[in-house]
């Protein structure tokens, strides 16, 4: 038989495009009417965070792994999908900035609302087998069994925890972008493109590595090492003099962040138990893609009391420590056993 079988219903997903379409027009419509204040634009992001759980979730909840457990095949297949959503996190930014220049910020949403098209095109092609109901036990019992076999078990809570650190301390610099384009080296939004595209490019690279990487033994070893790299870079980027050479220090920090969420996702994959693998993914994306926002809200907070510079490099070393505390870990821990 097949090695795996990927079921994902659509009507879910096309709910969530249509959400985030209507959005997208919603800032357009404030934007040419002058009407992007501060408390409008931050109105606009809670709404739209609110459908981002739902657009990984009937990806990584409804696979069904079957056959011989072939991990290589289905550890790939893992590796593609979140390298494309972690590396799309990263990379649109970059796009953005360079839009920004050229069309401003209303075409910037324009276009963004024309890509959906392409979304729900490919939707529409879907061939999904019907699905027979299935019984779930209460929401609450399965939030409180989630967490305790996480929480139970090394190596899931030792990956959960590692994420949610690099998430709030190794992406800060992102929300700090605009200040050091314009207040540190004196430019734009094309600087601060071209940072945001050295990161992302960054990201490229550690996807691109981790498709062509076989096998989850090394992954713990390797992804503690290029978040070490990563914390180092962070650090030593607000004292880069000059545009070009800070862009050269953000590649490896966008290495190192995408490759810390693409392994965390391999190996929580090889190992959580079947029944438990949408609870765990779902952690996953909370202390992933819900710690990110918290750690920006931090990073301005502090850089307003302390200084963007003192930010980053306390974030950077952060950063470091985390790496080198897995890097410890990843020699005591079990991490090929499925615990089944």
């Amino acid at each position: 038989p097949a090695p795996a079988i990927v079921q994902l219903p659509t009507v879910l997903p096309l709910d969530v495009n249509i959400c985030c379409v209507a959005l997208v027009l919603t800032k357009l419509i404030a934007d040419s009417a002058g009407l992007a204040t501060v408390y409008v634009i931050f109105g606009l992001r809670t709404k739209a965070a609110l459908p981002n759980p739902a657009v990984p979730s009937p990806i990584v909840s409804v696979i069904t792994i079957t056959g011989n457990n072939n991990n290589g095949f289905w550890c790939n297949f893992v590796t593609g999908i979140t390298v494309t959503a972690n590396t799309a996190r990263l990379v649109g930014p970059s796009i953005g900035g360079v839009l920004v220049a050229l069309v401003g910020e209303a075409g910037c949403f324009l276009i963004n609302a024309a890509s959906y098209l392409m979304v729900f095109l490919t939707i529409s092609l879907l061939q999904i087998p019907r699905q027979l109901p299935q019984k779930h036990a209460a929401a609450i019992q399965s939030i409180k069994d989630g967490f305790r076999y996480a929480a139970s078990t090394p190596a899931i809570r030792a990956i959960l925890l590692f994420l949610a650190t690099v998430a709030f301390f190794a992406t800060a610099y992102l929300v700090l972008m605009p200040y050091f384009a314009r207040e540190v080296f004196g430019a734009g939004p094309e600087t601060m493109g071209m940072l945001l595209s050295a990161a992302g490019l960054g990201s490229l690279a550690g996807s691109f590595y981790l498709v062509i990487y076989k096998g989850v033994e090394r992954l713990p070893r390797l992804m503690s090492l290029g978040v070490m790299v990563s914390g180092l870079a962070l650090a030593c980027f607000p004292f880069a003099p000059w545009p070009w050479l800070g862009a050269l220090v953000l590649v490896p920090v966008g290495f190192g962040v995408v490759l810390c969420a693409t392994a965390s996702n391999t190996l929580l994959q090889s190992m959580v138990r079947e029944d438990m693998r949408g609870r765990v993914m779902s952690l996953f994306i909370m202390l992933y893609y819900g710690v990110m926002p918290v750690g920006s809200l931090a990073t301005g907070s502090l850089a307003d009391l302390f200084g963007a510079t003192a930010t980053l490099a306390v974030f950077g070393l952060v950063t470091i420590a985390a790496g080198a505390v897995m890097l410890r870990a990843a020699a005591r821990l079990n991490w090929r056993k499925r615990t089944d």
